[in-house]
């Protein structure tokens, strides 16, 4: 239930994987190879779960949706409750703008969400690019993590792993 518990679970894995015959390890020539082009800056969440899809890492299943009406509808064929999120690769933190809603129990709530959500951040950020908006099943548990990466010009490739959800900027 801490940032401790999943730093030791992520190291409990990697001791595990040591252990397996070295056969049964991919080789990174072996590795899939992402089905979208990604190259330096920042993603979209809808895309970073797509590109790690390709590499077998589950995430909750979402649609993007581009109206209110589509939003209600993907609601509807993936059960309720669910979250709608802004999809915006300029709109790292979603909470911040209003663009994270959870817990919508109904079309209407959806709906309600969806066009409530565009106004909040076409005030908070004018000028962001959206792509839409994402619909998930809301998924309970108790520990929410960020798992991100980039390529430091001076330490090399850096991971951060973390408390997430509104966390990540307090922790």
């Amino acid at each position: 239930n801490s940032t401790a518990d999943a730093v030791q679970a992520l190291r409990h894995a990697r001791q595990w994987q040591a252990m397996q015959p070295v056969a049964a390890q991919p080789r990174p020539a072996e590795c899939p190879r992402s089905p979208l082009p990604f190259g330096p800056g920042q993603y979209s969440e809808h895309d970073t779960k797509a590109m790690l899809a390709a590499y077998g890492v589950t995430a909750n299943e979402g649609r993007i949706a581009r109206t209110a009406e589509d939003a209600a509808d993907i609601a509807r064929q993936l059960g309720y409750p669910v979250v709608l999120k802004i999809v915006s690769a300029d709109i790292v933190h979603k909470s911040d703008v209003g663009g994270v809603v959870t817990g919508l129990a109904s079309e209407e709530d959806v709906r309600k969400a969806h066009d409530q959500m565009l106004q909040n951040v076409a005030l908070r950020r004018p000028g962001a690019r959206i792509d839409g908006v994402l619909v998930q099943r809301m998924v309970h548990g108790h520990v929410e993590l960020i798992v991100g990466g980039r390529r430091d010009a001076t330490f090399g490739p850096v991971i951060v792993v973390g408390a997430g959800g509104t966390l990540v900027e307090l922790l």
